[in-house]
């Protein structure tokens, strides 16, 4: 209860001391505002909300341009009480660069590394002198503050700013920059990992992936995983930029498949990714996506992350049926290594899929008994009945097939469907069109002549139904007019 009633009373004085300090400030009483805060941050009674008030009080000074003030209050606190200036390290070097005085900002960090102050302060003033430089052009200055850093303050304390430079250098193309820092860090004790990362960036920065992927693997340890792997993106970033596919390859290959990186999973996962993906923007297609697909299996991958490189890139494989079967057979066989049974669960939407696609209509006839997550009993058995259809139509069986299709047409429910692979989207007439045609030739081959053309007079129907109704653009409309120019030529 004490402890309550202090909280209750200091929460009072701090809202009368607001509220007196904007009754002045709204007076325009601006040395009476200053001289409010001071007392009160003299004052015992607001010691608890201190370092609140003092930030508070620093940005009056700064917003009402009473900068040199800022300056000094800053100063004083940090001698005296750098936990009650901590929260607002960065202000006034923040604000100077809003408002575009870079020059004061300069000066700034330059008068703070005069100071006698905690060593924390020092290393940001560094940082901030350094980066400043760099972006205002003065190379020999930002380099000169940067290894003055580097004399100056334990690695423990400066090596994430030595990083954080050199990015900033080869964020602006200042490639010479970064290779004289290079040289700088290369051998000292404690800056192993920022060396091993700014290595393998100015390699991609150069162009030089095939460096690269040879230097990639003896770096696995200098650096930790998570930093190198951040170089890595970097690198594949730059191979990307490059227009380099095959320096993006060699470099990916190396961190997806050497035995360097067991047990780095994240080099390892986003490596494999990029490893997979290139054949499918180039040559090799979707046979060598394949092929490393299956490569992948036979490595120490964890099923999870191979369930993940399995259905990434799956949907740009459809239109290569072999393709497709070697992937639907390691789909298989990483479905066998999950335990997870959302993961399971997953997989059978791609299954489907893929059988559909292969013709493996009794497959897919079981993976729908099985039930396919976040889909109700009428879609099962709409999908159920289409498929059945395919299977009777592939055996020859054309009025069974009929039948099928017919009964397909019946459950197809009134929205939208998205093609997976183009910007044409199928209404509820469109497939109805596309089915009609489809059971008009099947009673064509079954010897029923008036069935097949009442079946192509509700196509045509459906047809213009959709095309009147479409709103999803050109490529949908295309779409309906190429089928129903095609059925008139029937």
């Amino acid at each position: 209860q004490n402890q309550q009633a202090g909280v209750a009373a200091a929460a009072g004085d701090a809202h009368r001391l607001f509220a007196d300090l904007q009754e002045k400030f709204e007076a325009g009483d601006l040395d009476g505002v200053a001289d409010g805060f001071k007392a009160a941050l003299d004052d015992p009674v607001h010691a608890p909300n201190a370092p609140r008030l003092f930030s508070i009080y620093l940005g009056f000074l700064l917003q009402t341009g009473r900068i040199e003030e800022a300056k000094a209050a800053y100063l004083g606190a940090l001698r005296t009480d750098p936990e009650r200036a901590e929260p607002c390290s960065g202000y006034i070097y923040g604000y100077l660069l809003e408002t575009g005085d870079r020059d004061g900002a300069l000066d700034w960090a330059r008068t703070l590394l005069t100071q006698d102050i905690p060593e924390t302060y020092l290393v940001s003033a560094t940082e901030w002198l350094a980066t400043g430089l760099l972006s205002a052009g003065d190379r020999a200055g930002a380099f000169a503050a940067a290894t003055n850093g580097l004399a100056r303050f334990p690695a423990a304390s400066f090596a994430p700013v030595a990083e954080r430079f050199a990015r900033a250098a080869l964020a602006g193309k200042d490639l010479t920059t970064a290779e004289d820092f290079l040289a700088a860090i290369e051998g000292r004790e404690g800056y192993a990992p920022a060396s091993a990362c700014l290595h393998l960036r100015l390699l991609g920065a150069r162009g030089r992936f095939g460096e690269a992927a040879e230097a990639l693997p003896g770096l696995r340890g200098k650096a930790p995983d998570a930093d190198l792997l951040r170089a890595l993106r970097d690198v594949f970033s730059a191979a990307r930029a490059a227009g380099d596919d095959a320096g993006l390859d060699a470099v990916a290959a190396a961190g997806a498949l050497d035995p360097a990186f067991r047990g780095a999973s994240g080099i390892r996962l986003a490596s494999a990714r990029e490893w997979l993906g290139v054949p499918l923007r180039g040559e090799g297609g979707a046979a060598l996506y394949a092929q490393r697909l299956d490569r992948l299996l036979s490595l120490d991958f964890p099923p999870s992350q191979l369930l993940g490189l399995w259905t990434r890139y799956f949907y740009d494989v459809l239109g290569d049926l072999d393709a497709l079967r070697s992937v639907a057979a390691s789909g298989r066989e990483i479905k066998k290594r999950l335990s997870d049974d959302s993961d399971r669960e997953t997989m059978r939407v791609y299954e489907l899929d893929a059988d559909f696609l292969l013709g493996e209509y009794d497959a897919c006839a079981a993976i729908l008994d099985e039930g396919i997550p976040d889909h109700d009993a009428a879609w099962h058995e709409m999908m159920k009945t289409k498929v059945l259809a395919h299977k009777a139509e592939a055996a020859g069986d054309w009025a069974a097939a009929a039948e099928g299709f017919s009964r397909f047409v019946d459950l197809i429910p009134d929205e939208d469907q998205q093609d997976p692979t183009s910007s044409i989207v199928y209404s509820r007439s469109t497939l109805v069109g596309n089915n009609q045609r489809r059971i008009a030739g099947l009673w064509e081959k079954a010897g029923k002549p008036d069935k097949a053309s009442a079946a192509l007079v509700a196509a045509r129907k459906a047809y213009r139904k959709a095309l009147e109704s479409n709103t999803a653009g050109k490529e949908t409309a295309d779409y309906i007019e190429a089928q129903m120019k095609a059925l008139d030529e029937e």
